[in-house]
């Protein structure tokens, strides 16, 4: 059985919908709406997905709650003072996987989709929970501090782009700062006026792996 921490959310609702798909019994938990707490102990995994700004405080209770040797998920678009509680998860023995869908919730399909898969301890066995949890898609392994360096600069030449209204390419994010199909960087960070497309498998490999 699966919770899912903030099922009611854009992506929560996808991640509802897919796992069931795949023959997951999915719980959702919401403490806003007095859910019981005792069905984390129950559950074999929790995913939690809640604004950025929540991620780190939500893993910590919910790990209070949650039988060791469970798995703990979290998908949050920034990493930075979230993966240090994965690594506590792992250290305290849960199994924590730290992942990053670069796509958003209208996605139908994870064929030709990238997920970021940030280590946590073991990133073999990491990556092979993430291609259970996210069949067809493709992965890219990458350092938390690279990944946040990476997604501050998009975010920011997607804020510098739509101020200056660049007809050269399209900044296609969601509001809630999820990737979708494909984020276009105008000049990037190879000093150029190539558009350098993200999140389509390679190019997000190559890039991940080949940016500085």
């Amino acid at each position: 059985m699966t919770a899912i921490i903030g099922a009611d959310g854009k992506m929560g609702v996808w991640l509802r919908d897919h796992l069931t798909k795949l023959g997951h019994t999915i719980v959702s938990y919401d403490d806003r709406k007095g859910d019981n707490l005792s069905v984390l102990r129950e559950v074999d995994m929790v995913i939690v997905s809640v604004p950025v700004s929540k991620t780190a405080e939500v893993i910590r209770n919910v790990l209070r709650h949650m039988r060791k040797g469970a798995m703990i998920v979290e998908i949050a678009s920034l990493k930075n003072g979230i993966h240090r509680e994965m690594v506590e998860a792992a250290e305290n023995g849960f199994n924590a996987l730290s992942v990053h869908p670069l796509f958003g919730p209208s996605v139908k399909a994870l064929r030709d989709k990238t997920v970021a898969v940030i280590p946590v301890v073991d990133p073999i066995m990491e990556s092979s929970w993430a291609t259970e949890l996210f069949p067809g898609a493709s992965f890219v392994e990458v350092d938390p501090e690279k990944h946040d360096r990476l997604m501050v600069h998009v975010l920011s030449l997607h804020a510098k782009r739509n101020q200056q209204k660049d007809s050269r390419c399209n900044f296609l994010i969601e509001p809630n700062h999820f990737i979708l199909r494909a984020l276009f960087l105008c000049g990037g960070l190879n000093g150029n006026s190539d558009v350098v497309v993200l999140c389509r498998t390679p190019d997000a490999v190559n890039y991940f792996q080949g940016a500085q």
